[in-house]
């Protein structure tokens, strides 16, 4: 969320738990955080609506006051009642040359046992476990994580992160998708575009071994090598194209 008008902002909760674990005990106890981008900011509770009971339930929260300065907002407690496993400020994967970086962030971690980086298997239609990373237990301050994936499938990709505790339970980020630098896209000028039987590649001050790939929607590989002056497109059948 971003702009600069004074607003009460309304978080709503939809379940006080996940995967069996409950984790909002006690909703008056809730307040609105937001991240500072050091630091988690409590804005108060000022007014909540819906109640549990037997572990069911469902309800929002208000900011105490206006608030003018956006950003990332998300549920807070001022006791112990309602914790969260982790507090999740980030998850994202950017591709760099032949590698992905997923990277994630955590403001605060509870029983925190360990992070998979799971990717979606195209063929399977599942996500897949591509690496474990430990977490840093119990702890309020900022964590950083990476992992790079050096070998990964052609064609679209998506990643998660689940977290697991010392418990066994599990809670799962958001779904990413790789973020292309256009700075490198842009130092290949392909043409002529459309392209019937050959494309031509200007290039500009690449490092003799950058590869070059083109999938076509599907995700089907249609090459992967050097980048060379010169495609041979002829046979392929018509359709978009994807250079990277």
């Amino acid at each position: 969320m971003t702009g600069t008008d004074n607003v009460t902002i309304t978080l709503s909760w939809a379940q006080p738990f996940c995967n069996n674990s409950v984790y909002i005990t006690d909703p008056s106890e809730l307040t609105v955080a937001r991240w500072s981008g050091t630091l988690w900011n409590d804005l108060g509770n000022g007014g909540y609506t819906g109640s549990i009971t037997a572990g069911v339930g469902s309800g929002t929260v208000n900011s105490s006051g206006l608030v003018s300065v956006f950003g990332t907002f998300t549920l807070g407690s001022t006791t112990a009642l309602n914790v969260l496993p982790i507090e999740l400020i980030f998850v994202k994967a950017e591709l760099i040359y032949n590698t992905v970086e997923i990277k994630w962030q955590t403001a605060s971690e509870l029983n925190n046992d360990y992070f998979t980086v799971e990717r979606y298997n195209n063929e399977l239609e599942r996500f897949e476990a591509v690496a474990f990373v430990s977490g840093s237990g119990t702890t309020t301050e900022v964590n950083n994580y990476m992992w790079i994936d050096n070998h990964f499938p052609p064609g679209q990709l998506y990643y998660r992160i689940k977290q697991t505790d010392f418990n066994g339970e599990e809670t799962f980020s958001k779904i990413v998708t790789p973020y292309v630098d256009i700075s490198v896209l842009d130092r290949i000028i392909p043409y002529p575009n459309p392209v019937k039987t050959t494309l031509f590649l200007d290039r500009v001050d690449f490092d003799a071994n950058t590869s070059l790939e083109i999938t076509n929607l599907k995700g089907c590989m249609v090459y992967r090598g050097k980048v060379e002056q010169k495609l041979d497109f002829e046979g392929l059948p018509e359709g978009i194209y994807i250079l990277r």
